[in-house]
């Protein structure tokens, strides 16, 4: 039987055995705050805030008040280098079988809207990076006379929140969110590289070397949700069996718009190096366009049996019945980024080493585009071509 919860304030005379009735408080009167001056529409990605902060704080400021004046110091540490790439990961001795792998699930293998196509994305990735800057340009690649008049000439993140006259976070938000991103990066170039000894420890990995990091640049970028007793901004979590209409193809980790149903719009899927290779565009997996017809290319194995068909069929499932079209997948030593283009196509950017930089920057550019979408209320087709344009597909296996 359910049973109401006391107050806050309840609980809290509970909890102090009553203190208030030791004796008369002194009430201190509240000295009024400075108002919270306005954010900057600014990427805070570590190798730019270093350089992008417009000024330093004065002695007489101090860290007591760094969070009410805006702009905010440098991090303190000046160890900390302005790179960003995730450590290298080993394989334990220890470990996981080689061929511990998924099983198609039979909600995904009896979908009715499968996956038909597969398209190689190669713009994909520098898409992404160029939607996140503030003076960056996403190209319309298509028709020029169907591009769409509700975005701004210059297509990125920023632009775009401008012209919808949508505000940045307040300085005094997008300055926690750095200083807890500086004292991430401190401690994660002190890190040794660490030993995998199963999925799961991947999974930890990507979370503290990834998705813990872009949660608080998101802090930077999309103003917080006030709830009762709850501040929200979107952050990357576990999901949950009510965020997806079928709960038999959860993914590892998902980005959270907000606190409501419905507001999932990343997956991240994660696997083990030594039991999935990612050859995702050989003949096995998708039909070669050679000696075939330009509506056999590209062409799916649906039914395949090897390792790629199966993840891609998994992420596919994931996708449709999490209502998402972004996405990333990495084994540990390599990452590719996705996106769901149309009813029966995926789009797939080559992929790319764990360890090599900018893989912070492309996952950002990818929360961002799909988060925004929602947000704006872009039309579908016209993200798509912005991202995968037909122009910049290859299928040519």
């Amino acid at each position: 039987m359910y049973r109401q919860q006391p107050d806050r304030n309840q609980r809290n005379q509970q909890r102090h055995g009553g203190w208030g009735d030791l004796g008369e408080r002194q009430v201190q009167p509240r000295q009024q705050q400075p108002p919270d001056p306005p954010g900057l529409a600014q990427l805070y990605l570590p190798h730019l805030f270093y350089a992008s902060t417009p000024g330093h704080l004065t002695a007489e400021q101090g860290p007591a008040n760094m969070f009410r004046t805006f702009p905010f110091p440098d991090p303190v540490s000046g160890r900390v280098p302005a790179d960003l790439q995730c450590i290298e990961l080993y394989e334990a001795e220890l470990k996981t079988a080689p061929k511990s792998h998924t099983s198609t699930v039979q909600a995904v293998g009896d979908m009715e809207k499968k996956l038909v196509y597969i398209r190689r994305a190669n713009s994909l990735v520098n898409h992404l990076m160029e939607y996140c800057k503030p003076d960056g340009n996403v190209p319309w690649l298509g028709n020029k006379t169907l591009r769409p008049t509700t975005v701004p000439p210059k297509f990125n993140t920023w632009t775009l929140a401008l012209a919808r006259r949508d505000q940045v976070p307040k300085a005094s938000q997008q300055t926690v969110a750095i200083n807890k991103l500086s004292s991430w990066l401190e401690g994660h170039h002190l890190r040794l590289p660490p030993e995998m000894t199963s999925e799961p420890s991947v999974q930890d990995e990507v979370y503290t070397q990834l998705l813990n990091p872009l949660s608080m640049l998101l802090e930077t970028r999309y103003i917080k949700t006030n709830l009762t007793d709850v501040t929200f901004y979107p952050q990357w979590g576990r999901t949950c069996a009510a965020r997806a209409s079928n709960s038999t193809a959860p993914p590892d980790y998902i980005l959270i718009g907000s606190p409501r149903a419905g507001s999932q719009c990343v997956i991240f899927e994660v696997k083990t190096w030594w039991s999935y290779s990612f050859d995702l565009f050989s003949a096995q997996t998708v039909r070669s366009s050679r000696g075939s017809s330009s509506r056999n290319s590209g062409r799916f194995h649906w039914s395949g049996q090897n390792d790629e068909c199966k993840l891609l069929r998994q992420i596919w499932g994931q996708l449709h019945f999490n209502g998402c079209r972004w996405g990333a997948c990495t084994n540990g030593d390599e990452i590719f980024v996705f996106h769901k283009s149309t009813e029966d196509t995926l789009c797939i950017s080559p992929p790319a080493t764990w360890t090599i930089g900018g893989v912070h920057h492309v996952l950002l550019g990818l929360c961002f585009a799909a988060l925004d979408e929602r947000k704006y209320g872009i039309d579908r087709k016209h993200m798509s071509e912005f991202f995968t344009s037909a122009s910049t597909l290859d299928n040519d296996w």
